[in-house]
């Protein structure tokens, strides 16, 4: 996320005049890892006067322009002098922009400006911005505040946030200074006349900046999409809150077409719809299923999934590989499958309310064990749109609301996928909010989600080990952890050679870029020189032959003396290539291949190829993984090859879920127990 922050003098500075170093310091520490965690920020730094005053030593703002242009010659170098000093503890560097207001006002200065900020943003620079009180007397009447500066800077470069930091809580009822009962206003939602009516006072005695200014600054940056937020400057840890998307402050929220909600209005609307559906019929969700899968293949819906997945494509280009674009893209008869997927899921049996045990005490007392809704889903996957149909259908099918956070490359797919799903969602009596999309594609919606405790009853990443291993290590609500799929293939001396090879092509090239391809092979010695150079020649020249992408094979030394490739690296057997890649081993026996998997999988899915019973039982009973194959394709790990519909992901672990997570899965259960009057 972009985010603009402007701070005013009475949080920079004491009444004196003199550097407030605690909380100028504070906010250095915290806008250092907002950026850390991946946001652009941009800051308007007022206090160059205001610190001019107190470094010269007057006993008040000057009312005269070339004292104020003294104070600021004067104390725009302390500041530019503090604010490097701190960030580059940080390891952060610092920009300084100065400007005036024909800067903004004249076309070509305005792009210049514009052009100077996006590429100080490229760099990984943190711009600060103030205006050029030293030199341009006209500039100040005319902006006049820093306010107004920051809305400015907030519309010229597209920023998705403003925050107002001052030495106020936010927008009140009235003013909190003269009226104690005064009430804070935690959100706007449009700027009425009203709300302009609230505004009083002009700021504090060194700065310029009241509430009018701020009010006007929010007409100007809703009215271009962007949020605005006031807080108090002297708590800057409520950055972290307001980027997040929780309540902090006064929010005014951008007006434009099709604006999303905030994360945190999307968990409270999530927890407002898991109610409807936890107290909904199964055939009522049944219907809405339906409903979801005939909205999704209408002319109109199509189409405009095809476009915007058009959209991500173009935009994806040059940025990821061929074979992760093929995840993204969408076609017609991928959205048919889609479709076909709901419609499937629609027909399984309503998992909720089920009895999992049935007991009756001698007492009398019969005890249910009885499957019910997790209650709030949230799922955080990456470029593969259609993880989100089928994530939605699982959900809505075992009662769950869901919250889906999908990868930047997907968005404008997955926000069309969304918009189709939620139509049919409406026209079944279901809350629409019972599947919301996340806008925000940054680290920050993220760590929202791993850390909405009492939002998210469960979290299921879907994605990279980067991913993965985020969100186990830093989620606060429960998460299931989805590994990644380093699946292996041991062909076994007995195997039958031409059924190895077409399962060893299936597994590794029928699609490359998903969690269930195979990315090693284990080749037992004893047929190691026959077999392998079939392998070359199956991935390599017949492929090529047939229009097919070849597979690059990387060898282990033993594999290498037998024939061409790559030699395989450190890191070769610990890698999920999710590409036309596969690592290939020569092992001594089915025990060696054993121990391998062992020390290199991931615990997703793995294979034997043998006509040996006693080495396919030792196989299958040693390997600890999710999936473990007798002599066919690893590519069979997923929910609609096992009978589940579609999938919400695949569990590597061993707590709840284990493999292919459908319906059952995403059931948690309570005690029901039914009495006649007995007391203990």
């Amino acid at each position: 996320m972009r985010i603009v922050v402007k701070v005013g003098t009475s949080t920079l500075a004491h009444s004196t005049g003199r550097l407030n170093i605690r909380h100028t310091e504070d906010l250095v520490k915290v806008l250092s890892d907002l950026k850390n965690a991946g946001h652009e920020v941009i800051l308007v730094s007022s206090g160059a006067i205001g610190m001019g005053v107190g470094k010269l030593s007057l006993p008040s703002r000057p009312g005269d322009m070339a004292t104020k242009q003294a104070c600021a010659a004067v104390g725009q170098c302390e500041l530019m002098y503090t604010y490097d000093r701190l960030f580059t503890a940080y390891n952060h560097n610092v920009a300084q922009i100065l400007l005036t207001g024909v800067d903004v006002e004249h076309e070509g200065r305005r792009l210049n400006f514009q052009n100077t900020l996006t590429r100080l943003l490229e760099l990984g620079a943190l711009p600060i911005i103030n205006e050029n009180d030293t030199v341009a007397t006209d500039e100040i009447t005319s902006i006049g505040d820093n306010d107004t500066l920051a809305a400015i800077v907030t519309c010229c470069i597209h920023a998705d946030l403003l925050v107002l930091l001052s030495d106020i809580d936010g927008l009140y009822t009235a003013n909190p200074h003269t009226h104690p009962d005064a009430k804070l206003i935690p959100l706007v939602e449009r700027i009425t006349p009203e709300v302009l009516a609230l505004a009083d006072g002009a700021g504090s005695a060194l700065g310029t900046g009241g509430m009018s200014t701020k009010l006007r600054a929010a007409q100007m940056v809703t009215a271009e999409g962007a949020d605005m937020v006031i807080a108090n400057g002297s708590h800057p840890e409520l950055l972290y809150d307001i980027a997040d998307g929780r309540p902090a402050g006064t929010r005014f929220a951008g007006r434009k077409e099709g604006r999303s909600m905030t994360t945190q209005e999307i968990l409270e609307a999530a927890r407002a719809a898991r109610s409807a559906l936890g107290l909904s019929s199964g055939e009522v969700r049944r219907a809405a299923l339906l409903g979801m899968a005939e909205a999704l293949c209408s002319p109109a819906r199509q189409q405009a999934i095809l476009d915007a997945n058009a959209a991500d494509l173009e935009a994806a280009k040059g940025h990821i590989s061929e074979v992760m674009l093929d995840r993204l893209a969408l076609t017609p008869e991928r959205i048919s499958a889609m479709a076909k997927g709901i419609r499937e899921v629609a027909d399984l049996p309503n998992p909720v309310g089920r009895v999992l045990r049935r007991v009756e005490r001698p007492n009398g007392l019969v005890i249910e064990k009885t499957a019910v809704p997790m209650g709030v889903i949230a799922i955080i996957y990456e470029s593969r749109p259609n993880v989100t149909s089928d994530a939605a259908a699982l959900a809505i099918k075992s009662g769950n609301a869901c919250i889906l956070r999908c990868g930047r490359e997907a968005w404008r797919s997955a926000n069309a996928i969304v918009t189709a799903l939620r139509e049919g969602l409406r026209t079944n009596g279901l809350p629409e909010t019972a599947v919301c999309l996340i806008e925000d594609t940054t680290h920050a919606s993220a760590n929202a989600l791993m850390t909405a405790v009492g939002y998210v009853d469960l979290l299921i990443p879907r994605g990279g080990a980067g991913l993965i291993r985020a969100c186990v290590e830093n989620a606060k609500v429960p998460c299931i952890q989805t590994g990644t799929g380093i699946c292996h293939i041991f062909v076994d001396a007995s195997a039958e050679q031409d059924k190895a090879l077409d399962i060893i092509e299936n597994a590794k090239a029928s699609r490359p870029s998903v969690c269930n391809a195979e990315e090693v092979c284990l080749v037992h010695r004893d047929i190691a020189a026959e077999f392998l150079p079939k392998l070359a020649r199956r991935l390599g020249p017949d492929r090529a032959a047939k229009g097919l992408h070849p597979v690059e094979l990387r060898l282990d030394p033993r594999a290498a003396a037998i024939i061409p490739g790559t030699p395989a690296g450190p890191a070769d057997f610990d890698t999920e290539f999710l590409d036309y890649i596969l690592a290939v081993k020569v092992v001594d026996s089915v025990e060696e291949a054993v121990s391998h998997i062992a020390a290199h999988s991931t615990g997703h899915s793995e294979a034997i190829l043998t006509r040996d019973e006693a080495h396919a039982a030792l196989f299958t009973a040693a390997v600890d993984s999710a999936a473990v194959y007798v002599n066919c394709s690893t590519r069979f790990t997923d929910g609609g090859e096992f009978g589940l519909g579609c999938e919400m992901g695949i569990s590597t672990q061993k707590l709840h879920a284990r493999g292919p997570m459908g319906l059952e899965e995403l059931c948690s259960y309570k005690y029901i127990i039914h009495g006649s009057g007995q007391i203990r």
